[in-house]
């Protein structure tokens, strides 16, 4: 049986900042169109500053300066009367809506257009922070500890992604965007990446839970790529990618549905590897799961990404009929 492969965009998109949303989804259409599964116009806003806005944001509305880095210690922070539990967090902290509203101005727009390369009409992904990565690295590791901080944060991005939802229905794909997840199991040590790997996963499983029956969602795992570089872990090999996507896909909620999780399957400052060794881990795939590989670099020319892609996937379906292959291109890390 012939399957059509497919291309997922996940992650950022290069384009240029004029009209960003229109160029990037009229370039991406001019070279995939009839594999796309859906349309972006790139990842939250700007790529090169991806969380650093909303984080600058939050740390004025919680009164205290933001130098773009964590603030190391939030218990000095007195937000309202009553301590944490009274804290909240208005939709205005988040870029998404007006993200999705721009991504669907600007594909209305270049449906109408003779110039344009669209020629289906397909949903649209609309990247949003996990609500962890924005605590996280808002007020620190620590603050993941206090449920009163869990609970702020995490109705906050509820209440923005039933907003979009309630705007787009099923026009719309959440794409859950979260190194921070990836880089906590990376760096437990290997005997407890699977229990660090659970309790990531439940984080994404809260905010899904929270959101309308019939959500979809893509859960994009990343290894950091903010200005090109990924982050250094402990383990850089494919065992806490596997594990976390497992772990993702298991305890996934019922009534919301999980498109595919995209896997990070090189660091951005590396190219695709052609060892099949690295790829061992992807034996241990879940069987349930849709997945993406997120290995195309465009530092190596079409023959290299392909030979890649193809090891990596022979190592994930084994003896698999083609039929019942989903292993498919994505983006880099």
């Amino acid at each position: 049986m012939f399957v059509k492969p497919q291309a997922h965009m996940v992650g950022s998109v290069p384009a240029a900042f004029a009209d960003y949303s229109r160029a990037a989804i009229d370039g991406v259409a001019k070279r995939l169109e009839p594999y796309l599964v859906a349309r972006t116009g790139g990842e939250e806003g700007r790529s090169e500053t991806w969380i650093l806005g909303i984080m600058d944001a939050t740390a004025k509305r919680l009164g205290v300066q933001s130098d773009n880095t964590q603030i190391k210690d939030y218990s000095e922070l007195k937000p309202a009367e009553g301590g944490w539990a009274a804290l909240t967090l208005d939709e205005s902290l988040l870029p998404f809506e007006a993200e999705a509203d721009r991504v669907f101005e600007a594909t209305r727009a270049l449906q109408v257009s003779p110039r344009s390369h669209l020629r289906r009409l397909l949903p649209v992904q609309v990247g949003v922070t996990h609500w962890v990565d924005h605590l996280a690295f808002t007020l620190g590791d620590d603050a993941l500890d206090d449920s009163d901080i869990r609970v702020a944060f995490k109705q906050l991005h509820a209440s923005v992604i039933r907003t979009i939802h309630a705007k787009y229905g099923d026009r719309v794909i959440f794409q859950i965007e979260s190194p921070y997840s990836l880089r906590q199991v990376a760096n437990a040590a290997p005997e407890d990446q699977g229990r660090v790997a659970k309790r990531m996963a439940e984080y994404i499983h809260d905010i899904v839970e929270l959101a309308p029956q019939g959500a979809k969602f893509v859960v994009h795992l990343c290894r950091g790529d903010l200005k090109h570089e990924s982050w250094p872990t402990e383990d850089d090999s494919l065992r806490p990618v596997v594990a976390l996507a497992n772990a993702v896909v298991d305890g996934w909620p019922a009534g919301r549905e999980l498109a595919f999780v995209h896997l990070p399957l090189r660091k951005a400052q590396d190219l695709p590897s052609l060892d099949r060794r690295f790829y061992r881990p992807l034996a241990h795939l879940s069987s349930h799961g849709r997945f993406a590989a997120g290995i195309i670099s465009e530092r190596v020319g079409f023959d290299h990404n392909i030979e890649a892609l193809t090891i990596a996937a022979e190592v994930y379906h084994g003896d698999a009929p083609p039929e019942e292959r989903i292993f498919e291109a994505a983006g880099g890390p």
